[in-house]
């Protein structure tokens, strides 16, 4: 559930909510025992609006940040390098974000929480460094893999894009 939110208590409490109401709905009685399948849909039923608080927090500094993410998070995996953004940068990154620098480009992505480092890479999770969770902004080497937030990774999937491209 936790890795579904950028540890705002806000993010907490909407997906709690919307696990109860799931629960509920499924249940049909009420009853405070969570199922799993209740859990999986209360969080996939928030996750765009989590999303949408994002972009509007960050709109005054990144008004492009949702066009951005429609256009690039598609085109990346879970896990990439580097050069990887590079790339995704120079063919779909230049023209949604207005401009030619990839510094400025990957620093969105970064203060926004869409991507962040890898620490560790196991056969079930990625465990990553997130801005949002440091004291200091999180700057990158050229040797750093990085990767997507779940959330992001979840609204701007392969799936999601003919809806993203509606909503831009």
């Amino acid at each position: 559930i936790l890795r579904h939110t950028q540890l705002l208590p806000r993010h907490l409490l909407i997906i709690l909510n919307s696990i109860h109401d799931k629960n509920r709905k499924m249940s049909g009685n009420g009853v405070l025992k969570f199922s799993e399948e209740a859990i999986r849909k209360g969080v996939s039923a928030v996750e765009e609006t989590i999303v949408q608080e994002i972009f509007v927090a960050f709109k005054p500094t990144y008004p492009l940040a949702q066009q951005v993410c429609c256009r690039c998070i598609p085109e990346l995996h879970h896990k990439f390098s580097i050069g990887d953004l590079e790339r995704v940068f120079r063919t779909h990154g230049k023209k949604a974000m207005e401009t030619d620098d990839f510094f400025d480009f990957k620093r969105m992505l970064i203060e926004i929480g869409a991507i962040g480092r890898v620490l560790d890479d196991t056969d079930r999770y990625i465990q990553a460094e997130f801005e949002y969770t440091t004291s200091h902004k999180l700057v990158t080497s050229t040797d750093d893999m990085l990767c997507l937030h779940p959330l992001f990774t979840e609204i701007f999937s392969e799936i999601g894009r003919a809806s993203c491209r509606e909503r831009v």
